[in-house]
C-alpha cells in the first residue's frame, strides 16, 4: 500500500486586470465577470505491484505480470552423506617403562701395588718383582691368598637408590699382568644397606693377557649409589721366564645396563619412554562402513593433548598426522612440555592445535583409502636433578581429534536411500485479493539441483495439492513422474562448486496443473526418495563435495496473470496534508473524482475521505460503475478508460475536510464479466484517481 502526501493550492485568475489602474489606465467602474475557485485535493495511482508482495510477483520482458512461488521441499548435504566423527588414542607409562642411566665403573690393581703389599706383609716375592721391573724373572713362585681390600665405588652421579625390577650387571676381569691368576673371588656389595652381596663369583683361571666376562641378573636387587668392591681372593700361579712390567694392571670393569626400577631416586637420562607410528583406517560414522574417503580438507577441527603425571621430572609428548599437510608442507601436530609433578601430587595439562586448512591424503598417494598415518611419542627430559620415582608413578596422555568439519572431501560416499516426506504451505496468491480465476497458462516445475559430485536418482512418490479451506485434495501428476526414477545430473571435476540442474515440468499440455490450481490450493504434500550411487561401485572414487554443496528439491510455480477473472480487488490509501484556506468564496460547490482505468476490466469504485480516527467525512463513491479500457490488437492498452464522478459539496463540508481530513481510502472491484473473455495484466497498468473541488465566485469592476 503506497502513501502520498499532497498539498492543496488555490488558483485565482484575472489578477492582471486589477493592476490596470496602478499603471495609469482607466477601467470601467461597472465591469463584472464570473470565475471559478479550484482546489486540487488529492491524486493517486494504484496497481497490482502496489498490493502484491515483491517476492511473489514479477514481470517478464514485455511487462506481463506472473505470480511466482518457489520453496525448497528438501535438501541433503555432505554431512548427511558422510559423518566425520572425532577419535582419540592414548597411552599410560609407569616406572617400569623408564630406564636408569647405564653405568660403567672401572677399577685397576697394578702389579706394583700387589708387590708393595707383599713387601709390607714380609713376603720377599714382592721385592723380587719390584727389582725385576722391565726385565725377565726366571721364576715366580706361587703366591696364594692375595686380597685387594675394600675398593669404594661411587655411582651417585647416576642414582642415589634403586630397587630394580630388571637389569643386568656385566663384570669383566681383564688380566694385563704377565702372570696367570687362579681362584679369583670377586664381591660387589652395598656400602651401608644390609643384605647379601650384589655379586660374588669365582673365576678359577685367568691366564696372563686374557679376560673373563660374566653377566648377573639384578631383578629384585636393591642398590645404592655408594658401593664396595673387593677381590676376596687371588692366587698367582708359578711361572718361569716372566718379563716383568710392574705398571701392568688387573682391570675390573662393572657395567650396569637395561636397568628398570621399581622405585628409584636418580638423575634420569633423557629418553623416549613411548613411541608408536601406525597406519589405520578411519571409520566415517556408525553405519557408513561403505564410505571410502581419498581426500579430505579440513574446515574446522582440533587436536587436543591432555596429560596427567605424578612423575617429578619434566616430560615431552607429541602427536602428529604424517599424511596431512598445510599450504607450506607442514604436518599438523600437537606437542606438550609436561612440567614435573609436585612431590606426592599430580599435575594436569591441556593444549590444542587447530586442523583448519590441512589437507589429508587418505589414499596414501593413490594406493589406499580412509587411511590415517599418525605418530606419537613421550620423552623424559634430562633435568640433572635427583628425582624420586616409584612404580606407582605414571604418565597418562590422551590425544583427541574433535569431530571434523570438512571444506572438501572426495572418494566414494556410499550407496544409500534417503526419504523425505512433508508438507509445505503454497502461498502463491498471498497479498492478491482475487475471486475465482481460470488461469490460461500456469506451469509448475520440480527442480532438482545437485551441487554434490555424486551419482543419484530421485523418485517422486507423491505430490498432492490441497485446499485446506475446502478440503479439496488432488495429486499433481505428469508422465515423467509415473515413468520411474529421475537421473540426477551432477557437477564434474575440476568444478568443485558446480551446480547441475534436472527439471520436471508440469504444463497444461502434459499434466493436470490447470485443474489443480483452479481449486485455489494452498498446501503441497511431498514424498520423495533419493538414491545415492545406485550402481554401488565402491572403488569408483569420483564422488566429491564441499561444505557448501547440497542436493535440493524445489517446487517452482509460475502463473502468468492471464485468464478469466471473477473479481480483482485493488485497494489503496492516500494520506492528506492540505494547507489551510483562509476564504472559500461560495456556500456550495462541486467535488469531482476523476478515475482513469488502464485495466481492460469494468468494475465498481468506492472512495471515502476519513478523519484520523476513521470517521468518514465524505463519501466520493459507493460502488460506482467504472469503465474498462479497450485493448488494441495484440492485447495491450493504448489509452485508459475515463470515468468522472461529480458531487455537490458545501462550504462547511469542505472546511471539515480541510481541517480534519487525514486520508482517502480507495477500493476498486474489477472483473471480466459479462464478456467472459481472457485478459492479461501488465506491470504498467494502473487505476489513477484525482480529486478536485470547484466553487464559483464573482469579481466586480
Amino acid at each position: 500500500m503506497k502513501q502520498m502526501l499532497l498539498r492543496s493550492s488555490v488558483i485565482f485568475g484575472l489578477a492582471g486586470i486589477l493592476l490596470l489602474e496602478g499603471c495609469g489606465l482607466s477601467t470601467l467602474n461597472d465591469l463584472k465577470w464570473d470565475s471559478e475557485w479550484i482546489l486540487p485535493l488529492a491524486s493517486s495511482e494504484s496497481g497490482l505491484d502496489d498490493i502484491i508482495q515483491d517476492s511473489t510477483i514479477t514481470a517478464n520482458d514485455e511487462g506481463l505480470f506472473a505470480l511466482i512461488f518457489r520453496d525448497t521441499l528438501t535438501s541433503i548435504n555432505l554431512s548427511d552423506l558422510v559423518s566425520f566423527p572425532g577419535f582419540d588414542l592414548g597411552f599410560t607409562v609407569s616406572l617400569d617403562s623408564i630406564r636408569l642411566n647405564p653405568d660403567t665403573i672401572t677399577q685397576t690393581i697394578t702389579l706394583e701395588e700387589v708387590a708393595d703389599q707383599l713387601i709390607e706383609d714380609g713376603n720377599i716375592i714382592g721385592q723380587l718383582i719390584k727389582n725385576s721391573d722391565s726385565s725377565t724373572l726366571f721364576l715366580v713362585p706361587t703366591v696364594p691368598g692375595l686380597t685387594s681390600g675394600t675398593i669404594p665405588i661411587d655411582a651417585s652421579d647416576f642414582f642415589e637408590f634403586a630397587k630394580l625390577d630388571s637389569g643386568y650387571l656385566d663384570l669383566t676381569i681383564n688380566n694385563e699382568w704377565p702372570l696367570t691368576l687362579e681362584n679369583v673371588v670377586l664381591e660387589v656389595r652395598n656400602a651401608t644397606l644390609p643384605g647379601p652381596p650384589i655379586v660374588r663369583d669365582t673365576f678359577p683361571l685367568i691366564p696372563a693377557g686374557t679376560s673373563r666376562t660374566r653377566s648377573y641378573d639384578l631383578a629384585g636387587t636393591e642398590i645404592e649409589s655408594q658401593l664396595e668392591g673387593e677381590l676376596v681372593n687371588l692366587d698367582i700361579a708359578d711361572s718361569t721366564n716372566v718379563y716383568i712390567e710392574i705398571a701392568k694392571a688387573i682391570e675390573v670393569i662393572l657395567v650396569a645396563r637395561d636397568l628398570q626400577a621399581e622405585e628409584a631416586t636418580a638423575v634420569f637420562p633423557a629418553q623416549t619412554i613411548f613411541e608408536q607410528s601406525e597406519s589405520k583406517f578411519y571409520t566415517f560414522g556408525e553405519g557408513t562402513n561403505a564410505v571410502r574417503i581419498t581426500d579430505l580438507e579440513i574446515l574446522e577441527g582440533n587436536i587436543t593433548a591432555e596429560s596427567t603425571t605424578t612423575i617429578e621430572d619434566s616430560l615431552f609428548t607429541l602427536y602428529r598426522i604424517d599424511n596431512a599437510t598445510n599450504s607450506v608442507g607442514e604436518n599438523p601436530e600437537v606437542s606438550l612440555k609436561i612440567l614435573p609433578a609436585p612431590s606426592g601430587g599430580v599435575r594436569d595439562q591441556v593444549v590444542s592445535q587447530t586442523l583448519e586448512g590441512f589437507f589429508i591424503d587418505m589414499s596414501l598417494g593413490g594406493t589406499s583409502y580412509s587411511q590415517l598415518q599418525d605418530y606419537f611419542r613421550a620423552d623424559l627430559l634430562f633435568s640433572g636433578n635427583l628425582v624420586d620415582i616409584d612404580q606407582q608413578d605414571s604418565l597418562s596422555v590422551r590425544f583427541t581429534v574433535d569431530e571434523l568439519t570438512p571444506t572438501y572431501a572426495a572418494g566414494y560416499f556410499g550407496s544409500d536411500t534417503y526419504r523425505f516426506e512433508g508438507d509445505v504451505s503454497v502461498k502463491w496468491r498471498e497479498g492478491l485479493n482475487l475471486g475465482k480465476i481460470r488461469f490460461a497458462d500456469p506451469k509448475a516445475t520440480l527442480i532438482l539441483q545437485n551441487g554434490l559430485g555424486i551419482d543419484g536418482n530421485m523418485e517422486i512418490l507423491d505430490l498432492t495439492a490441497t485446499n485446506t479451506a475446502t478440503g479439496f485434495s488432488g495429486r499433481l501428476s505428469t508422465g515423467a513422474v509415473l515413468s520411474g526414477p529421475l537421473t540426477l545430473e551432477r557437477p564434474q571435476l575440476p568444478d568443485t562448486f558446480g551446480l547441475a540442474e534436472t527439471q520436471l515440468g508440469f504444463t497444461k499440455e502434459e499434466s493436470n496443473i490447470v485443474q489443480i490450481l483452479a481449486q485455489e490450493v494452498d498446501e503441497l504434500h511431498y514424498d520423495i526418495r533419493l538414491n545415492t550411487n545406485p550402481d554401488q561401485d565402491p572403488f569408483n572414487f569420483d564422488d566429491f563435495a564441499t561444505d557448501q554443496s547440497e542436493i535440493r528439491a524445489m517446487v517452482d510455480l509460475e502463473v502468468p496473470l492471464e485468464g478469466i477473472l471473477e473479481t480483482l480487488i485493488i485497494a489503496d490509501t492516500v494520506e492528506l496534508s492540505p494547507e489551510p484556506v483562509e476564504d472559500i468564496p461560495a456556500e456550495q460547490g462541486t467535488i469531482r473524482l476523476i478515475l482513469e482505468n488502464d485495466y481492460p476490466l469494468k468494475g465498481l469504485a468506492s472512495a471515502d475521505i476519513q478523519a484520523a480516527d476513521g470517521t468518514v467525512l465524505y463519501t466520493l463513491a459507493d460502488k460506482q460503475r467504472i469503465e474498462g479500457a479497450i485493448p488494441v490488437p495484440g492485447g495491450r492498452i493504448s489509452s485508459p478508460a475515463r470515468t468522472v464522478i461529480e458531487l455537490n459539496i458545501t462550504r462547511v463540508q469542505l472546511e471539515s475536510i480541510l481541517e480534519e481530513g487525514a486520508r482517502v481510502l480507495y477500493e476498486y472491484q474489477l472483473d471480466t464479466r459479462p464478456s467472459d473473455t481472457s485478459v492479461r495484466f501488465y506491470s504498467d497498468y494502473k487505476v489513477k484517481a484525482t480529486i478536485t473541488v470547484q466553487f464559483p465566485f464573482q469579481i466586480n469592476g
